[in-house]
């Protein structure tokens, strides 16, 4: 059985761990977690993982810049990205999901609905697109 590989980005470690425990119930994904753009970078250009899920909003480079960078390097730029974010305004959703819109999948998704993550993350329960449910 091959894993799905996911690589959570975030600074707020009850996050991580809410995260995690709703990937762990599938048993169909290996999860790597850390709490800084800069320290997700690295790992994503060593680990390639299948899928990154990223916090919006951390401190010294947030989940654009971060974005920014995975899509400047050719050995992470294909990885589909999830932006998770406790922002439920329309207008900033919209903005973060335009920001990849440069023909790769990318989606945003409240932390506070991680619990479709799992079933939706899926690979025999998923698009390409990575359709989660939309705020």
């Amino acid at each position: 059985m091959r894993f799905l590989r996911v690589l959570q980005i975030d600074d707020e470690p009850d996050i991580r761990e809410l995260v995690a425990i709703v990937l762990d119930f599938d048993g169909e994904f290996q999860v790597n977690a850390c709490d800084s753009g800069e320290e997700g970078l690295a790992i994503a250009a060593q680990w390639h993982p299948d899928l990154i899920l990223l916090d919006v909003r951390m401190p010294t480079m947030d989940g654009p810049a971060t974005l920014r960078h995975l899509q400047e390097n050719p050995g992470t730029a294909a990885i589909p990205v999830v932006f998770l974010t406790a922002c439920a305004q329309k207008r900033e959703l919209d903005r973060f999901n335009s920001l990849g819109s440069r023909g790769r999948d990318h989606q945003t998704v409240r932390s506070d609905d991680a619990r479709s993550l799992g079933a939706q993350s899926h690979p025999s329960k998923r698009s390409r697109a990575f359709a989660l449910s939309r705020v």
